[in-house]
């Protein structure tokens, strides 16, 4: 009759039941490996694009072998092709997603099974412009913007840019709380370039975008009309999984034109 070796098999059986985690000082488990996460998903109304960037890590070093999906369609991994180098990406048209909300899951090797859920927002529009007529000239003021508010949103950014320069990182940009808005006012420093006795005249497009979470900056810029304001502080805390994500939906364009006296 063969015997079993009692203390060889627990150790087996311990092996593989800790091999992703080991006990910290307060005994909870402390995960082998470290993830982190920074993306981005912008929904563009005037251009009927969707689309999402990921940049994902594990212990520092960009992972090209997880699963990334946002529900059922999978971001896929480019090396260097693509908006951003080493990242996970997808795009659609924008009207083919649904408002509300989604999950954008995470699964791969060494038991790698995280989600975040994000929320796309409802579709929505500038109302008013004042000047009212189209044609704001020096000594207007602060052009006024009011907006339809967005349910859900966590803020606003006011984007003005010239219709030849947009998408190439350029124009103006500012925050408005969800307290603030849905309005806001716009300098005349928008029209103006490095001072205000270089006014450029010319077709000037207008966004407002409502966004949640925390969009990765880096990424968005390329995506939007013109670039978010600044880095919003990060908002995926789990163990072993940190970072930040957000979701931008970029309003329906309107447009001013802007003239010399």
């Amino acid at each position: 009759m063969n015997r079993i070796n009692i203390s060889g098999l627990l150790i087996i059986i311990l092996a593989v039941v800790g091999c992703n985690s080991f006990p910290s000082k307060d005994g909870d488990p402390t995960p082998v490996n470290n993830y982190q996460v920074q993306g981005t998903l912008v929904r563009d109304l005037s251009n009927n694009t969707l689309s999402s960037v990921v940049k994902f890590k594990k212990n520092n070093v960009a992972d090209s072998l997880s699963t990334i999906k946002l529900n059922n369609d999978t971001l896929f991994y480019s090396a260097t092709s693509g908006l951003v180098d080493s990242s996970y990406s997808f795009s659609a048209s924008a009207s083919s997603f649904l408002t509300g909300a989604y999950s954008l899951n995470f699964s791969g090797a060494e038991q790698l099974n995280q989600s975040i859920s994000v929320t796309l927002l409802d579709t929505f529009s500038i109302s008013s412009i004042i000047p009212p007529i189209g044609i704001w000239i020096p000594g207007d003021g602060n052009m006024q913007l009011v907006w339809t508010a967005v349910a859900n949103a966590e803020g606003y950014v006011m984007a003005v840019v010239k219709r030849t320069d947009i998408y190439s990182g350029s124009g103006y940009n500012a925050y408005i709380s969800v307290e603030s808005g849905p309005s806001g006012s716009v300098p005349p420093d928008a029209f103006y370039d490095n001072g205000v006795n270089n006014l450029i005249p010319g077709m000037y497009n207008i966004y407002i975008y409502a966004y949640t979470g925390s969009p990765e900056k880096t990424m968005a810029d390329m995506l939007l009309p013109t670039p978010f304001p600044t880095q919003l502080s990060s908002n995926i805390s789990l163990l072993g999984f940190s970072g930040n994500f957000g979701t931008v939906t970029v309003s329906y364009m309107d447009s001013i034109e802007v003239i010399a006296n």
